[in-house]
């Protein structure tokens, strides 16, 4: 016989777009369905496709089908969302079907910011893992999706400011897919970094794992801060990443991290206004205790690991003398509600600080210092 659908919805758990306005025409023989066209509303776009559906029994229903999606506003993944047109297959004999297709963009923006993803890099489940741990988790597509977006994709995130233009495919489940492809950054695009504007040169992305979404990264970018060319160059992985700066005319390190933080070297620290006018003692003082910081920061992070000592070098003013003091600092959380806090100045003057926290409950503190 024949069946008709009009006006039909259909919304899938894992997809955030339901389809609609469904129209369908269906011809049925023996145990086959003919889908001869079906017509619909997907993500603002317009869905048209045909195929057939064979009826063998339960666990063995294979299917073929076809799809076009035109100027369709996809919101998939998180964070991206896209305006484009492609074309699209379903096929298998049961659940997961696999939907195959290729999706070309016209335009886009990905907003979603580095670090929000709690499982960025995490390695997803092989194929190869025996059937029935796999089926431990139902999901009823498989995806292999090539997205194309060859005329710019704009990022706009806490990193970056640029467009980017590639090829990527996505495999896996809707919920937790996996990337492989090359994304390149237009030159001229914008990089953040210690609150210092660079300008990117070169940016290059290759996902080349199919476990875990873990880019191999290049990228080569510049910033122009006083009267210094800094040069930053990036390489590894999104997880490993290995961040190399120089600068013209050139300096260390340390300096060049000093210079993108403070936007002024330790040679020409100097007051803003005249209430912050110090002593060239004090500026020295502020010198060492810099360098003394690039220093701890590398040392007291294992010190807290093994023994549970905060260790670091601090920086209070001295109102009665007018002078910036450098304080070695020691803290301890001895239990959930008991910490000491121990601070010492390096200078000509030796004071000692000592504070105690009691904490009574999550609204109440009882503390205690003397000097």
């Amino acid at each position: 016989g024949s069946a008709f659908i009009s006006n039909g919805y259909f919304k899938a758990e894992e997809i955030p777009h339901p389809f609609e306005n469904i129209s369908a025409d269906f011809l049925f023989s023996q145990s086959k369905v003919i889908l001869n066209a079906i017509k619909g509303n997907f993500a603002g776009g317009t869905l048209t496709g045909n195929g057939n559906v064979q009826l063998n029994g339960f666990g063995d229903i294979p299917a073929d089908l076809t799809f076009e999606l035109t100027d369709a506003s996809l919101r998939i993944p998180d964070g991206l969302s896209t305006r484009g047109s492609g074309r699209f297959s379903l096929s298998g004999g049961w659940f997961p079907y696999l939907l195959r297709g290729e999706y070309n963009v016209e335009s886009g923006t990905y907003t979603k910011s580095l670090g929000d993803d709690e499982n960025q890099g995490e390695v997803k489940r092989s194929s190869f893992l025996p059937t029935q741990v796999l089926k431990t988790h139902f999901t009823p597509l498989e995806l292999d999706l090539t997205a194309n977006f060859q005329k710019g994709l704009q990022v706009k995130n806490n990193i970056l400011e640029t467009e980017v233009k590639g090829q990527l495919t996505v495999k896996g489940t809707p919920s937790a897919p996996s990337l492989l492809g090359e994304i390149n950054a237009t030159p001229g695009g914008r990089l953040f970094f210690k609150d210092t504007e660079f300008s990117i040169n070169n940016a290059n992305l290759k996902f080349n794992n199919p476990t875990e979404n873990n880019p191999l990264i290049y990228s080569l970018a510049t910033a122009r801060v006083r009267e210094w060319d800094i040069q930053m160059l990036t390489t590894g992985t999104a997880q490993k990443l290995k961040i190399d700066l120089s600068s013209n005319p050139p300096l260390s390190t340390e300096k060049i991290q000093g210079l993108l933080i403070f936007k002024m070297t330790e040679d020409t620290l100097q007051a803003k206004t005249p209430e912050q006018q110090l002593t060239s003692q004090n500026t020295q003082g502020i010198q060492i205790g810099q360098a003394a910081g690039a220093v701890s920061g590398v040392l007291t992070g294992n010190l807290k690991k093994e023994t549970g000592f905060d260790v670091r070098l601090s920086q209070s003013v001295d109102d009665t003398r007018n002078q910036v003091l450098n304080r070695l600092v020691v803290q301890k959380q001895w239990t959930p509600s008991l910490s000491t806090n121990v601070s010492r100045s390096i200078s000509d003057r030796v004071t000692t600080n000592v504070e105690i926290e009691y904490k009574l409950n999550k609204h109440f503190s009882v503390l205690g210092g003397f000097e």
